[in-house]
């Protein structure tokens, strides 16, 4: 399992996804995944199909993930959590920006633009 974790990280990484191992073998999948690093999300914008799921994975510290009041957007992850992680699934092709409510002031946010 864990050679077949390790080339999943691999591929995401090809690919240019951002992925914490340790979600890879847990069960939870995606289509692209974000991470955070301290105060911002890594990578900062995502493209995907509709469909498709993104993950965002918080390492340390407090993190949600809120997205602008935008026709087609998913619902927020409003809890703040940390270690934690949240999956959304996108069903309307669009751009939609995302930010972590306690660090908006510092510019953390991102986009998943969401391809037809």
């Amino acid at each position: 399992m864990r050679f077949r974790s390790l080339r999943l990280v691999a591929i995401a990484a090809a690919a240019g996804l951002a992925c914490d191992s340790t979600l890879i073998g847990t069960g939870q999948t995606a289509n692209a995944y974000v991470t955070t690093q301290s105060t911002s999300f890594a990578p900062t914008q995502v493209t995907i199909q509709v469909g498709q799921t993104v993950l965002w994975a918080f390492g340390s510290g407090s993190h949600n993930v809120l997205f602008n009041e935008i026709p087609g957007a998913p619902a927020d992850c409003p809890d703040v959590v940390s270690a934690g992680t949240c999956t959304r699934q996108f069903l309307t092709a669009g751009s939609f920006t995302f930010f972590c409510g306690p660090h908006a002031s510092v510019g953390m946010e991102g986009t998943v633009v969401v391809n037809p």
